[in-house]
C-alpha cells in the first residue's frame, strides 16, 4: 500500500513563532506611537506660547504707538508691566532687559519700540522682550 501525506498547513512551532513576531511587531508600534503622543502634547504648547509671546509683542506694539512710553525704569514699571500675567499653564513676562534665562519650557520673542527720552526730547530704541514660560522650570 502506497499512501502520499500531502498535508498542507503549519506546525504548532511555526504558528508560535509567527504569533510571538507579531506580537513583537505590535508591542514596538504601540510604544513608539506613546512617544509621537508625548512630542505632539509637547508641540502643543510650544505653539500655544509662541501664540501668547506674538499676541503680547503686537499689543506692547500697539499700545506704544499710540502713547510712546518713557524709556528706562518707567518703561518697565509704568509700561511693561501691564503685560505681565499668568494665562492657563502659561505665564507671561515683558521686560527692556533679557532677564529671563531661557528654558526647556519658555519661548522669547523679541521687538524695538521707540520710547521718549526723559530729557531732552525725542525718541530713543528700546529693546522688549516678551518670554512665555510654562510647566515646571526645573527640569
Amino acid at each position: 500500500m502506497n499512501i502520499k501525506n500531502n498535508q498542507k498547513g503549519l506546525t504548532l512551532i511555526e504558528t508560535l513563532a509567527a504569533t510571538a513576531i507579531l506580537s513583537l511587531v505590535v508591542l514596538m508600534f504601540a510604544n513608539l506611537s506613546g512617544y509621537t503622543l508625548l512630542a505632539d502634547q509637547k508641540d502643543d504648547q510650544q505653539y500655544r506660547a509662541l501664540q501668547l509671546a506674538e499676541k503680547t509683542i503686537n499689543e506692547i506694539r500697539k499700545e506704544a504707538a499710540e502713547e510712546p512710553p518713557y524709556s528706562s525704569e518707567k518703561l518697565q514699571t509704568e509700561f511693561l508691566n501691564n503685560f505681565n500675567k499668568e494665562s492657563g499653564a502659561f505665564s507671561i513676562r515683558a521686560t527692556h532687559t533679557d532677564g529671563v534665562a531661557p528654558s526647556k519650557h519658555s519661548i522669547s520673542l523679541a521687538t524695538v519700540i521707540l520710547a521718549k527720552k526723559e530729557t531732552g526730547g525725542g525718541y530713543i530704541p528700546e529693546d522688549i522682550f516678551v518670554t512665555v514660560s510654562w510647566g515646571d522650570q526645573d527640569e
